[in-house]
Order: structure tokens, then C-alpha cells, then sequence
């Protein structure tokens, strides 16, 4: 799936999602539940959403050089999955990968 295509709010509900979160997507963006309330969840933005699923997964956050049209950050997962993304977010970036791990797994997991 190209992850780039979708905005702030898919992504951030297909992380819910992965991250087998309860949660909902509203007109305003995802809620979940948080310690026994709702709150919005906003890992493409909100860097305490975003951190414990970058670290969890061991994945990169690196600057690109201004003559990477790509975009200006880089994220990467640790070997030996090979999925990376680019973008202006940094966070947005991580989430993709993320979500790419994600993906990867699930084929893995239903080969035979």
C-alpha cells in the first residue's frame, strides 16, 4: 500500500489500529482510550504518541540533505526489514515505516 497518498488522520487510525489500540475515528481525528479516557491520537503530529511506537520498533529518524528532493526526513527500521520512508514529518515518515513493519510481518505470518 502507498502510505504516502493517505492523510494525517488514515494514518494515524491505521497506526490505532496496529498498535491494537481501542479507539475511533471521528470527524475530528482518532480518539483512543488512555488510561481509562478518551483522548486524540495524533502519532503523524504528536511526538508523545509517536515515541514509544518509534522506539518499540527501533526505527530511525534521520535528517536528509537539502539536495534530497525526497523530503527532509528520513525513517528507517532496523535491519533486516528494509522498509523506509521520506517526508517533511519526521513523525509522519516513522509512522509509515511503521505501518510498512506492519505489513511485512502479516506476510510473513500467512506464507505456508
Amino acid at each position: 500500500m502507498d502510505y504516502s497518498k493517505l492523510s494525517d488522520k488514515e494514518v494515524n487510525r491505521k497506526v490505532q489500529i496496529a498498535s491494537r489500540l481501542i479507539g475511533s475515528l471521528t470527524g475530528r481525528g482518532v480518539l483512543i482510550v488512555r488510561d481509562g479516557k478518551w483522548e486524540f491520537f495524533d502519532p503523524c503530529n504528536n511526538p508523545a504518541d509517536a515515541w514509544p511506537i518509534i522506539t518499540a520498533n527501533k526505527i530511525s529518524i534521520y535528517a536528509m540533505s537539502e539536495a534530497d528532493k525526497r523530503g527532509g526526513w528520513g525513517a528507517e527500521a532496523f535491519h533486516p526489514n528494509d522498509a523506509y520512508s521520506f517526508n517533511d514529518n519526521p513523525l509522519r515518515a516513522a509512522m509509515i515505516v511503521f505501518l510498512m513493519m506492519q505489513e511485512s510481518a502479516n506476510v510473513q505470518d500467512n506464507t505456508a
